[in-house]
């Protein structure tokens, strides 16, 4: 999930070793911080995300892709994804942002519309009532994913530079609607399968709450991990410039 590639428009847009012309410098002292990184994401960076941005480090989004990640729920589920394609990030909207540079604390609400993946699963446990020991292939389909984040970290010197670490981020999530498909949930027998994912998506509370999940486990560990790798690329006074 490209959430990182929005996030880093959303901070660095306004910062890099050589401003691709396109970009308008955000200056701390001289510019209303917010008001300026969001015109660039919105005019600027957003209509070039499918393709990705090389001069700013952005590969592209169409689609992005995950390797793994594995959520468990106490004893009773443990499900692990993998090869995951993510599509609709693009799409996003950004409803709310604050970044305190000198404390460096960000705070983005935003929403997804719609949101497609397509993976790899195992699962074990209890859904329902039905016991599950199954692997195959699977889509989760998302409508309207809201998403407030907060993240904190630090500055530390490098080469006599200040950069910006992001050590945790939190993440608060609402779905509007939810659907998912896994096939091969009893092999062998198509028609159980099938019943089963009906199963699911009759019972959106119990959906949302098991599988939901691994949705947010991906944009947690994506943006925190993207934010610092890409980061690690800019000093704080070449994001943000003081004149």
């Amino acid at each position: 999930m490209q959430y990182y590639v929005i996030i880093l428009c959303l901070i660095a847009v306004c910062g890099a070793k050589q401003l691709p012309s396109y970009i308008n410098a955000c200056k701390p002292k001289h510019t209303d911080i917010t008001k300026c990184i969001l015109k660039n994401v919105e005019e600027q960076v957003k209509p070039r995300l499918l393709n990705g941005i090389p001069e700013m480090g952005i590969p592209t989004n169409n689609p992005f892709f995950v390797q793994s990640i594995e959520v468990s729920f106490g004893n009773t589920l443990k499900t692990k994804v993998s090869n995951m394609k993510i599509w609709g990030m693009e799409e996003m909207i950004i409803d709310n942002l604050k970044f305190d540079l000198d404390n460096v604390l960000l705070d983005i609400n935003m929403t997804i519309p719609n949101m497609r993946t397509q993976f790899d699963y195992n699962v074990e446990g209890k859904v329902l009532v039905l016991n599950l020991d199954s692997t195959g292939p699977g889509q989760i389909n998302i409508t309207n994913l809201f998403s407030i984040i907060t993240t904190n970290g630090t500055k530390e010197a490098k080469h006599g530079k200040s950069y910006y670490v992001f050590k945790n981020i939190n993440l608060d999530a609402k779905v509007g609607k939810m659907s998912v498909q896994l096939d091969n949930l009893f092999p062998g027998n198509p028609e159980i399968t099938e019943n089963a994912n009906k199963l699911f998506n009759d019972n959106q509370l119990v959906l949302i709450e098991e599988f939901a999940p691994i949705i947010y486990n991906v944009v947690k560990n994506v943006l925190l991990n993207g934010l610092n790798n890409i980061f690690a690329r800019f000093p704080t006074d070449v994001l943000f410039p003081d004149d």
